[in-house]
């Protein structure tokens, strides 16, 4: 709160200055590209299960419950593809969503016109039990993840990233490479507390400052008899 006065006169004005007013970085709002949005939740409508290795990609701590209007991503620069592909997965398996949005003239931070039917339903999971990803890709249904960019809820910039995947915690490995070497691993666990349908483990992984650029995501699974290698491209992007 703050008060400004004029020492020429009687008049004294009272100026409040609050969070909701204060000034925040540009958004931009991303559009579907499609006339309807694409959702399941508890075999309501269909939505095919994704069964991919990544399901989840967030950058900063999974604080507070899940609001779709704080589904954000950071784009510097303008996605491949033009377009991004959004798939929601809760990890008990009872909703998922996966919807196609135009991209080509996104820039900042940018949100999406997420308009499920079961906003009340999905606003009680908690953010950590809400597996959000984003693909650079001009199809959701393409078997090519493209290009990963981390999903965050605010402009604050954070060097932790949280991968939710679809692998077991004790048998899996995730490297974080960066040019040909690996500049971070993931310490990967799962919850024996909580139903697991969509996926089974949450990885966390440290960033190295300057954390802003190019990456690839190396999972490598202990098979019995050989290794499952699989890598994925990801940009992180700075406002």
């Amino acid at each position: 709160m703050r008060y400004l006065c004029s020492f020429g006169s009687l008049l004294c004005w009272l100026v409040v200055i609050s969070p909701a007013n204060a000034q925040s970085p540009s958004s931009t709002e991303l559009v579907l590209a499609s006339d309807r949005f694409s959702e399941s939740f508890e075999g309501k409508a269909a939505v095919p299960v994704s069964g991919n290795l990544i399901v989840g990609l967030h950058l900063g701590p999974p604080d507070g419950n899940f609001a779709p209007q704080n589904v954000r991503v950071a784009l510097r620069t303008k996605p491949i593809s033009e377009h991004l592909c959004l798939s929601l997965s809760s990890r008990d398996g009872r909703y998922s969503a996966r919807n196609l949005y135009k991209a080509a003239a996104a820039s900042g931070l940018a949100s999406f016109a997420i308009k499920s039917a079961f906003q009340r339903d999905i606003s009680h999971y908690a953010n950590a039990a809400m597996a959000v990803l984003i693909r650079d890709v001009a199809d959701c249904r393409s078997p090519d993840f493209g290009v990963l960019l981390p999903s965050r809820s605010n402009a604050d910039a954070s060097n932790e990233l949280r991968l939710a995947i679809n692998a077991p915690p004790e048998r899996t490995t995730v490297s974080l490479m960066r040019e040909g070497s690996e500049v971070a691993r993931a310490d990967c666990r799962g919850d024996s507390l909580q139903v697991s349908m969509a996926f089974a483990a949450v990885c966390h992984i440290k960033a190295p400052a300057p954390f802003a650029g190019a990456y690839v995501l190396r999972v490598n699974i202990r098979e019995r008899f050989e290794p499952v290698v699989r890598e994925f491209a990801l940009r992180i992007d700075n406002l």
